[in-house]
């Protein structure tokens, strides 16, 4: 996923920290896990959870 989340930004014009990207994929794993159980999103491909919960609201 990391290497994802480092394609995507560069991309969309967006420089991410170093440090925020562990936080992101585990937030994102979390996601994933949870909404097996819960409904929390009908995201459920870890790219899109990338782009769309990550990187397009800090366009």
């Amino acid at each position: 996923m990391y290497e994802d989340m480092v394609e995507l930004a560069k991309d969309m014009g967006i420089k991410l920290s170093l440090d925020v990207i562990p936080l992101f994929e585990r937030y994102a794993a979390l996601l994933l896990k949870e909404n097996q159980s819960i409904n929390l999103t009908r995201i459920t491909e870890p790219r899109a959870i990338i782009s769309s919960i990550f990187l397009i609201p800090w366009r």
